[in-house]
């Protein structure tokens, strides 16, 4: 171990303020721009960060040891630190170096690693830093990272101390998550892995309430944001957070790296996070079981297809309980592994799903095994956008193995759909939307509209539909439907839902009119303009480069008609030769047989059919009308376009439309940004409306055939 000899080389007493320390390390970060890829910032700045907090740490753990009894005393008791730092692998010698800087680097980040080695068990490795730095190579590679950009990174952090006294566990937490949140919104669609709304994580952390020695799992933790949360939790009331095992499972291997940063930096030392695939090789087990946990959280990755089903049907863990899910989606693999993980007596878990599951029917007997076993509490329904860089709306699953007594054989249903604020392109619940929602969750006290308590054999009743809006639902909105109520009533309110739909879309041509409606209203034309959509949108023909692996693809057969949200794609289809690149935000339109009405707005980045057409808004430009992105798939997904999409159709077996036809359709839109925006708010928030309505209308007509029957 080395002799510590303190240098000043930044400012040791100063106390760093949070906005000071998110101003320097994003700063730091804009350094690779230019350099490297958005997307690549956290393999950087990440290590560069820990390794400066833990070399300072270092430094104030030794001088204390030295004012309490001299350096020969310090030298003594550096073996017993939490962190060990070898000679010439501190800081401070990297710093030193002007050649070769990254080899140095790397020197000392494998010298760090060996130094703290963690417990090897069943082939992996638990606890400790081996492998915490991530990728070495990128600090190499001289014509990606010279040796000038590293020495300015070195610089950049080396301007301040990073020891706890100058940056408690709290406040480098809370800067940790503010630079995830930064990488998140720089980078993109690459942030979905590791990222997931704070907002949505503090109020699963106040549900679940984890108590003091208490343990605490996530089985696809990404950077550990939701195993921290709940420490959070217990800092906050002054409970005693140290006393927590943390458990954690994680797939990719740079995420994992920065849970285990992330833990760290955080003031946590008893924590497990193992990198494997948690449906193939579950990390924590007990013998021929699944090891237990009382509080398990997750936000699983959304509908994967590439995984082993075949396993799982015969899944030697038992987590086929439910049943084996579709090999499209794994998302009741999950879920079942989750609730295979609670601890039988204390075990409740919170699991963010998209709505989906609440009603596939493909999950139908899954879920009404699920709703049967009695582990539900509750379903609570979010807003959209809450999930990271998509807009489809999420849903929050509560399980509990020790449910009280007015909830057995009972979910509660929470519909807290409005319960979202969007603010500068982010979406986030606020303190009174937490507040109401948690009031639900905890009190027993039902609020009219927003939370209602179902019999499960109700809910079985009805196909295993956990759809909320069928028992939690607005009276406002006139959906309501009593199981006695006759005929002719639902027939009004029918007629009222559907008319309140036309209302808010006809402006632009959106027909959903109905049979059974005598009229409808129209709303005020005035302040919109007429435009071609060549005026504000472009064809877009850009060709995919680069690696095809895990990349989303788009094929007619996955453009559901009339649907505005695309919920199928593939990915890594053998036999696939597109070759079309698509962007998030860009309208993928089936330009064969267009009376098929096939027109959905992308969420991701990928590649899609040649037989596809691709279409985006103009940037806004100065004294030109404009047309938001929102309002984009209204414009083209409604039957005047498709009536106009199929009269300039050509051939005669499979006919298509190309963009020279389609930029004349001529339609009506706000002159103003902020009309537009109106509009698009109330489009949307009918879309949702549309499609819940629908979902109802099959639910009701079963309990209709079958108090018929009876």
């Amino acid at each position: 171990m080395a002799t510590n000899i303190h240098k000043e080389y930044a400012m040791p007493d100063r106390r760093l303020t949070l906005d000071e320390m998110k101003t320097f390390l994003w700063g730091a970060a804009t350094r690779l721009r230019g350099q490297i890829d958005a997307a690549g910032y956290k393999e950087y700045i990440f290590p560069l960060l820990f390794f400066k907090r833990i070399s300072d740490v270092y430094d104030e753990q030794f001088d204390g040891y030295v004012a309490e009894g001299g350096e020969e005393y310090a030298n003594s008791q550096a073996e017993d630190f939490a962190i060990r730092i070898p000679a010439g692998a501190h800081w401070r010698d990297v710093r030193s170096v002007t050649e070769n800087v990254g080899q140095c680097l790397v020197e000392a980040f494998i010298a760090i690693e060996q130094a703290n080695p963690g417990v090897h068990a069943d082939g992996r490795v638990v606890g400790g830093l081996e492998g915490i730095f991530g990728p070495k190579d990128i600090w190499t590679n001289k014509a990606k990272m010279p040796d000038h950009i590293i020495s300015s990174l070195i610089e950049d952090f080396s301007r301040y101390t990073l020891s706890i006294a100058a940056c408690p566990a709290d406040e480098m937490g809370q800067a940790y998550e503010y630079l995830v949140g930064k990488f998140a919104d720089d980078a993109g669609n690459t942030a979905q892995e590791f990222y997931t709304n704070r907002t949505v994580v503090t109020l699963m952390a106040e549900i679940l309430k984890p108590q003091p020695g208490e343990s605490i799992y996530d089985p696809t933790c990404g950077s550990g944001g939701m195993l921290v949360k709940c420490l959070d939790y217990l800092r906050e009331k002054g409970q005693a957070w140290q006393s927590v095992k943390v458990f954690g499972q994680e797939i990719n291997a740079l995420t994992s790296a920065i849970a285990r940063m992330n833990l760290y930096l955080n003031g946590v030392e008893d924590f497990s996070i193992v990198r494997e695939d948690t449906l193939k090789n579950p990390a924590f087990v007990d013998g021929s079981h699944l090891r237990t946990f009382d509080v398990v959280l997750a936000n699983p990755p959304y509908s994967i297809k590439n995984w082993d089903r075949d396993a799982f049907t015969n899944d030697k863990w038992g987590r086929n309980f439910l049943g084996t899910p579709p090999q499209g989606r794994a998302d009741y693999a999950f879920l079942q592994h989750i609730i295979a993980s609670m601890n039988p007596d204390t075990g409740r878990c919170a699991i963010l799903f998209p709505h989906g599951v609440l009603f596939r029917k493909e999950e139908r007997e899954m879920r009404e095994a699920l709703i049967k076993s009695d582990k539900i509490e509750a379903v609570i329904g979010l807003g959209p956008n809450l999930f990271y860089n998509s807009p489809m709306e999420a849903c929050i699953i509560i399980c509990n193995n020790a449910k009280t007594e007015n909830r057995k054989e009972k979910v509660l249903m929470i519909n807290a759909l409005k319960e979202v604020t969007r603010k500068n392109g982010e979406s986030y619940l606020e303190d009174g939307h937490l507040s109401k929602i948690l009031s639900a969750m905890c009190n027993d006290e039902l609020i009219d509209g927003f939370s209602a308590l179902v019999e499960n054999d109700e809910i079985c009743s009805r196909n295993a539909d956990l759809t909320i809006s069928l028992y939690a639902f607005e009276a406002s909105q006139d959906l309501a439907l009593d199981a006695h109520s006759s005929s002719k009533d639902w027939e009004q309110t029918h007629t009222k839902a559907i008319n309140s739909l036309c209302n808010l879309a006809n402006c632009i041509g959106i027909d959903v009119s109905h049979p059974n409606m005598s009229a409808i209203s129209q709303i005020s034309k005035e302040g919109y303009v007429k435009v071609k959509l060549c005026d504000v949108a472009v064809e877009i023909k850009e060709t995919w480069k680069g690696d095809r692996s895990d990349v989303p693809v788009v094929g007619l057969e996955h453009l559901n008609p009339e649907d505005i949200c695309l919920y199928e794609w593939d990915l890594n289809p053998q036999d696939n030769t597109f070759t079309k690149k698509f962007s998030k935000g860009q309208v993928l339109l089936g330009r064969r047989r267009a009376y098929q009405k096939k027109a959905i707005v992308a969420e991701f980045e990928g590649i899609c059919s040649g037989d596809i057409t691709t279409i985006d808004v103009i940037p806004a430009q100065e004294n030109k009308i404009s047309l938001i992105s929102d309002l984009l798939p209204f414009v083209i997904q409604n039957d005047k376009f498709f009536e106009f999409a199929v009269q300039g159709s050509a051939g005669s077996l499979s006919p298509r439309v190309k963009w020279e036809h389609l930029k004349d359709y001529e339609f009506e839109i706000p002159a103003t940004i902020e009309g537009q925006n109106i509009l698009a708010n109330k489009l949307w928030a009918a879309y949702r409306l549309k499609e819940a309505y629908k979902r109802l209308l099959v639910a009701t007509d079963e309990m209709v055939k079958s108090q018929f029957m009876e």
